[in-house]
């Protein structure tokens, strides 16, 4: 019985140990897989989620210095659930020493609060390639990061030819 008491301990420090401020992609809490995939002109809405412990009121979250593909974050939309301030903002030296891009949207939230803190963030996909969006705090600490993988569509012209090259090969097969 000890044992048992003695792992449920160590495995609940864990899960106090992993938790704080959250993203939620279109309603839900960090994905299973950590990554989503999304097209070209897609649009996928991140929160800002709380389980309370977090202290900190000033944040940032912006798309990783290091990502591969374009996109962009739109702070138009924002609602923010126990006041504060969220805004877009262009400042290129914070961003470089926090390790996102530049513009980014920084955030003045009370701390303590529990649930959705900030909601309504867009993330737009512009194109192909792996995207990471940071949650970072005002020291350039990663709080949370969430991966988006964007796909490229195949263009009209490269479906037609995909197309007729398929019925070519019926024809050929049929004579």
């Amino acid at each position: 019985m000890k044992k048992l008491a003695t792992i449920m301990l160590v495995l609940s420090m864990a899960v106090v140990a992993n938790s704080g401020l959250l993203f939620s992609v279109n309603g839900v809490v960090n994905p299973p897989d950590s990554s989503i995939t999304i097209r070209p002109s897609d649009i996928v809405i991140l929160d800002l989620v709380s389980d309370g412990l977090n202290g900190k009121g000033l944040l940032a979250m912006g798309i990783g210095a290091n990502s591969q593909g374009p996109g962009s974050l739109d702070a138009s939309n924002v609602v923010l659930q126990y006041g504060g301030v969220a805004m877009l903002t262009d400042n290129a030296n914070i961003a470089m020493g926090l390790g996102i891009q530049n513009p980014f949207i920084s955030f003045d939230l009370p701390g303590g609060q529990v649930g959705t803190l900030a909601g309504g963030i867009d993330f737009h996909c512009d194109g192909p390639g792996d995207v990471t969006i940071s949650l970072v705090d005002w020291d350039g600490n990663i709080i949370d990061s969430q991966v988006i993988h964007q796909i490229p569509i195949p263009e009209p012209a490269t479906i037609a030819l995909l197309a007729l090259g398929g019925l070519a090969l019926l024809r050929k097969r049929n004579a």
